[in-house]
C-alpha cells in the first residue's frame, strides 16, 4: 500500500508544495493508531524521506525553492504526525509486556528535561526486544522525585491496559530515581508491586571508562579538550583551519565540540582530532602559542592514538566479548607502547 501512495505522489504531485503535508493529514492526521490498512506510519516516513533524497537529486535547486511551506503548515502538520506516532506506540505496549527507562538531561540553556524510552517485543518479532523515544517532557520547576514520577504516570500509564504490561524500569541510579523510599523506582513498584529496577548498564560502563582514563597523562586528555575550545569559540579560526586543509588536500571537517555530559563526546572529537591531525599541525605552528605547538610531539600524538584504542574498545559492542576482557586488552596496549 504505502509504495503505491509513493508512486501516485511521483506521477501526479511531485511538483505539489504541500503534497506530503497533504499525504499525512489524510492518512494520518485523524489518529487510528497511525495506520491505514494495516500500513504503519514509521514505514510510510521511510518512503517519504527516501523520496524527498530522491527529489533533491533530480531537480534543480533553483525549481524546488519556488516550492515552500509556510511554518504554521510545517507545525500542524508535525504535531499531527506526533500524535499518529505516539498512538501507534501505545497500542504496541497494550499488547507487549514492556519496560521504561528514564533518564534527566538538560540543554545548552539550562533547561532541564527528563527523557522516557520503552523497550519491548514487537508484534510477531520475539526473536529481539526492540527500544523506542516513547517521550521528551520539560521539566519546568523541580526535578524531584514527586514531579518525575507524576509526569511518567501521566504521560504513559493512562490506561489500565498499558498499565498491566509493565515489568520493569532501568535509571542511573541517581537518588531521585532509586532512592529506598522516595525515588521514582520505589514509587512505582508501591503501585505495580511485581515491578524489577534496573541500574542503567550505560551508566555503569561511564564508570568503568572514566577510571581507565586514568592511566592516560592529564596534559594530554587537555590537548583534546583545548584544541575543540580553541575552534568553537571562534569562527575565525575555524575559517583560517579550513583554508589550510583544502590547501593540504585534507577534508574540510569542523573540529566537533565537546561535551563533558555526553559519553561518546570524547570519543568523537578526538577520533576528529586524529583525523584531521597533520593540518592541525600546520595550523598551530602558523598561528599557536608556544605551548599549542607542544601538543604535536611525538610522544603526546602516541598517547592520544592510544586513547582512542581504548576508547573504540571500551565502546565497540559488535565484537564480541565482555568489556572487562576489552578494557584489559586497552590497557596493555597502552602500557606496551608508553
Amino acid at each position: 500500500m504505502g509504495q503505491e501512495i509513493i508512486g501516485h505522489i511521483i506521477m501526479g504531485q511531485i511538483l505539489d508544495r504541500k503534497f506530503w503535508v497533504i499525504f499525512c493529514l489524510e492518512h494520518f492526521g485523524t489518529g487510528h493508531a497511525g495506520t491505514q490498512n494495516g500500513t504503519s506510519f514509521f514505514s510510510i516516513a521511510t518512503l517519504l524521506h527516501n523520496l524527498v533524497l530522491e527529489m533533491s537529486k533530480s531537480y534543480p535547486e533553483n525549481l524546488l525553492q519556488e516550492h515552500k511551506i509556510s511554518r504554521e503548515t510545517v507545525t500542524t502538520a508535525a504535531s499531527l504526525i506526533r500524535q499518529a506516532l505516539k498512538e501507534e506506540l501505545l497500542n504496541e505496549l497494550r499488547e507487549s509486556p514492556f519496560s521504561v527507562s528514564l533518564d534527566l538531561s538538560s540543554d545548552l540553556y539550562g533547561h532541564s528535561y527528563l527523557a522516557i524510552c520503552v523497550r519491548f517485543h514487537e508484534k510477531d518479532s520475539y526473536e529481539k526486544p526492540i527500544t523506542k523515544l516513547f517521550s521528551i517532557l520539560p521539566i519546568t520547576n523541580s526535578s524531584t522525585e514527586e514531579v518525575i514520577f507524576e509526569k511518567l504516570m501521566a504521560s504513559i500509564f493512562i490506561e489500565e491496559e498499558v498499565k498491566m504490561n509493565i515489568m520493569g524500569i532501568v535509571t542511573d541510579g541517581g537518588s531521585n530515581m532509586t532512592g529506598s523510599e522516595k525515588g521514582v523506582s520505589h514509587r512505582l513498584k508501591e503501585v505495580f508491586s511485581h515491578l524489577i529496577d534496573f541500574k542503567d548498564i550505560s551508566h555503569c560502563l561511564n564508570n568503568i571508562f572514566k577510571k581507565a582514563l586514568k592511566v592516560i597523562p592529564d596534559d594530554a586528555l587537555k590537548i583534546i579538550s583545548s584544541i575543540c575550545s580553541h575552534f568553537n569559540k571562534s569562527t575565525q579560526r575555524s575559517a583560517l583551519l579550513r583554508q589550510i586543509l583544502v590547501e593540504n588536500k585534507i577534508k574540510p571537517l569542523e573540529i566537533l565540540q565537546m561535551s563533558l555530559t555526553r559519553w561518546l563526546s570524547m570519543r568523537d572529537c578526538l577520533e576528529r582530532i586524529l583525523e584531521l591531525w597533520k593540518g592541525l599541525e600546520v595550523y598551530f605552528l602558523e598561528y599557536g602559542n608556544e605551548s599549542q605547538k607542544e601538543y604535536f610531539s611525538s610522544k603526546n600524538e602516541l598517547y592520544l592514538r592510544t586513547l582512542a584504542l581504548l576508547m573504540n574498545n571500551t565502546n565497540n559492542t559488535k565484537g564480541g566479548g565482555n568489556i572487562e576482557t576489552k578494557i584489559s586488552i586497552s590497557l596493555a596496549a597502552y602500557k606496551f607502547l608508553v
